[in-house]
């Protein structure tokens, strides 16, 4: 009561012999100021006659009408005011028992944070005799529950010719869903921009004008993410249009992708999915792979409305499974190298196996000439030596092979 006794004493500084009110909503007709203060030669039957229609426009109206007439310069909470059915039934109320013909019926349900902002609009609109500014606010009030919703209020002042008002009349429109829808669109809002911050996926998204999806009316959409990932910073740089990204699809892949965004967006069962990878040409002129993925809302008979998707930067898992594939190549080549080189020992230890029953004839048909023989058993030392050379080098060939393929086993153990 103490911010509404301020605004009484700033109201009539301004605007001497001046009523104040609650909220005001609708600028009333010229038939309403009629009927609230009728020309002074209207006979009884046009009167009546205003005075029915408006009753039935209040009767069918959703908005809670008031009225205040400007009459001396006492304004305080009892102030007289008309305050309609509808206007007390938004506030739970049914009678002027419950909620009399006054402004404490009002004013004394503002929300304390409410209050300061409300009456300060109410006494900038009175004050000003241009009649310029307007009364339009937001505020929430006590219902007889207990509990507070919020209201939008407008209102028109009726005034002399030298500005100072005569009549205030105006309207409650309860806003409370509207407000709740808003402040939780707000959250969404803020989560997912928060959300969009945190990924590492570009996003997009493309409204069909006509289910045509390849309408150039079609608007879209690139995430800050998108663009980065791209390497552009601004819309100025990628603009908001399918060809930014569309002219810059690999050669090789543009028409496959093109035609299975095409194929999900006309099938109207929605049984197509929109998967795909492809090599896009950065700001820097080099081509990375992205997967591309995306989903669309539609009409009851499947007529695309709006498609949205993700894009995400695949280059490192392809050149890891690139790698991944060269080592398994490279893995299958050495152990194709030793399996090889197992074959050539083998041949080798024969040969030299041979080589040594050779160098046993030798020694023996030696042995036989006695004297003569003493060359053949020079010989036959030479050859078994070089005989049993040749075994020891294939052996040690033969553990690097099993060292070789050993290196090959682990490196591919670790690699499952």
């Amino acid at each position: 009561m103490q911010a509404l006794s301020r605004w009484f004493r700033t109201a009539r500084s301004f605007v001497p012999a001046v009523p104040v009110g609650p909220s005001i909503v609708s600028d009333p007709s010229a038939e309403l100021r009629e009927t609230v203060n009728p020309p002074p030669h209207a006979d009884d039957a046009a009167l009546e006659a205003l005075q029915a229609r408006f009753d039935l426009v209040r009767r069918v109206s959703n908005d809670g009408l008031w009225d205040m007439e400007a009459i001396g310069g006492q304004v305080d909470a009892s102030q007289p005011f008309w305050w309609s059915d509808q206007f007390r039934r938004l506030l739970g109320f049914a009678s002027e028992a419950d909620f009399p013909n006054v402004l404490g019926s009002w004013s004394s349900r503002l929300h304390p944070d409410d209050v300061e902002p409300t009456l300060s609009a109410f006494s900038a609109h009175l004050a000003d005799t241009s009649g310029r500014t307007p009364y339009d606010v937001r505020y929430r009030l006590r219902l007889r529950d207990e509990t507070y919703r919020w209201f939008r209020a407008q209102g028109q002042t009726i005034r002399h010719p030298n500005g100072e008002p005569i009549r205030v009349a105006g309207s409650l429109t309860d806003i409370h869903d509207e407000m709740e829808r808003d402040a939780e669109l707000e959250l969404m809002i803020t989560r997912f921009n928060l959300a969009r911050e945190l990924l590492n996926d570009g996003l997009w998204d493309m409204s069909v004008v006509a289910g045509d999806p390849i309408n150039p009316k079609n608007a879209f959409w690139w995430s800050p993410q998108f663009r980065q990932l791209l390497g552009f910073g601004s819309t100025a740089e990628f603009p908001d249009v399918l060809d930014s990204w569309a002219s810059r699809l690999h050669p090789e892949d543009k028409d496959l992708t093109l035609q299975a965004f095409v194929d999900h967006l006309n099938d109207k069962t929605g049984q197509t999915p929109y998967d795909v990878h492809y090599r896009v040409r950065c700001k820097d002129g080099d081509y990375r792979w992205f997967r591309a993925r995306g989903q669309t809302s539609r009409e009851a008979d499947g007529t695309p409305l709006r498609a949205v998707g993700v894009l995400t930067d695949v280059q490192k898992e392809r050149d890891r499974v690139a790698a991944e594939q060269a080592r398994e190549r490279q893995a299958e080549a050495t152990v194709a190298a030793a399996g090889r080189i197992g074959e050539l020992v083998s041949d080798i230890q024969l040969i030299a196996h041979q080589t040594n029953i050779v160098s046993l004839n030798a020694t023996i048909e030696a042995a036989r000439l006695g004297h003569d023989g003493k060359g053949f058993g020079v010989i036959a030392d030479e050859i078994r030596r070089l005989a049993h050379t040749t075994r020891q080098l294939t052996d040690q060939v033969a553990d690097l092979q099993g060292v070789i393929l050993a290196g090959v086993n682990a490196e591919a153990g670790v690699a499952a």
